[in-house]
């Protein structure tokens, strides 16, 4: 069931979780997510980069409409990081049902402007928009604690681009491929809350691997409503890998692989608070 990113994070504001917007790599990461959506009665979203497939963007945001029009589950297929109005643009193009216009290399009053413009085009042929405000850092602390969002900041760029969510930065890091017990990542759920008071619309986490369980479910608890993940569904899966395949299952490689992605993905969800939402969510959208 392929459907606007806004709508299903209204739902998820709404009744207190969030969606998992997964990152994916490959169209087989797509069947996987969806497969995991399905088990576990959740609304999913997939997560496309254009700088991880190019010239193939058109034909993957293709198949990932495909996929979701198949499936009984709510699924929404958004742009991460939609850099340049070019990538904007092939996403709404290629089917896309939200775009992220990340305008963040600009000063803020250009990046306002930037972002005002896309969101005005988007909202044109009903596609859904977010933007971030901050910078998710890489580790360093010091890097973290500067790249914080700004409430007063938040207020004012929510109101002057009329986007529709809102990423914010509170604390994850972007640190690929480190061991989550390593990252030692510490949620700022007050500034959370001082955004929420000010910021209506629903907010979205970036960089949530090796965030730790409980911390994340409060701030779903608390208003975030969809969560970008992906380097913690690669390291589970090269676990899986590790553990399981042997020399005899090498042509299984796949089948391993896919098993760690669905596995951790089954885990967040459950972090996240939306299992089983999916019905409800079903429910809603038809008495619209």
């Amino acid at each position: 069931m392929l459907v606007n990113m806004i709508d299903l994070l209204k739902h998820a504001q709404k009744n207190g979780y969030a969606v998992l917007a997964a990152s994916m790599q490959s169209e087989g990461n797509m069947k996987v997510a969806i497969q995991a959506a399905e088990e576990n009665y959740s609304p999913i979203i997939l997560n496309h980069r254009y700088d991880r497939f190019e010239e193939d963007f058109y034909r993957y945001g293709q198949i990932a409409r495909q996929l979701a029009e198949r499936t009984w589950v709510p699924v929404a297929i958004n742009q991460d990081h939609g850099s340049t109005v070019e990538q904007n643009m092939w996403a709404i193009r290629a089917g896309y049902t939200g775009i992220m216009v990340d305008r963040q290399t600009y000063p803020l009053e250009e990046n306002i402007k930037l972002v005002r413009e896309m969101t005005g085009l988007a909202h044109i042929v009903g596609v859904s928009v977010e933007s971030e405000l901050g910078v998710v850092g890489l580790g360093d602390a010091k890097d973290i604690e500067e790249g914080k969002t700004k409430p007063e900041d938040a207020l004012r760029f929510v109101k002057e681009t009329g986007i529709d969510c809102l990423a914010v930065c509170i604390g994850t890091t972007n640190s690929f491929d480190v061991p989550k017990d390593q990252l030692n990542v510490k949620l700022d759920l007050d500034l959370l809350q001082r955004i929420m008071d000010v910021v209506d619309i629903p907010l979205v986490l970036h960089g949530g691997s090796g965030v730790p369980d409980e911390m994340m479910s409060k701030a779903c608890k608390m208003g975030i409503c969809k969560v970008n993940v992906g380097s913690d569904f690669r390291l589970n899966a090269r676990n899986t890998l590790q553990k399981h395949m042997t020399v005899s299952d090498q042509l299984d490689y796949w089948r391993w692989m896919d098993a760690g992605y669905k596995e951790r993905m089954a885990e967040k969800m459950n972090v996240f608070g939306s299992v089983n939402q999916a019905m409800s969510f079903i429910e809603e959208y038809i008495r619209k």
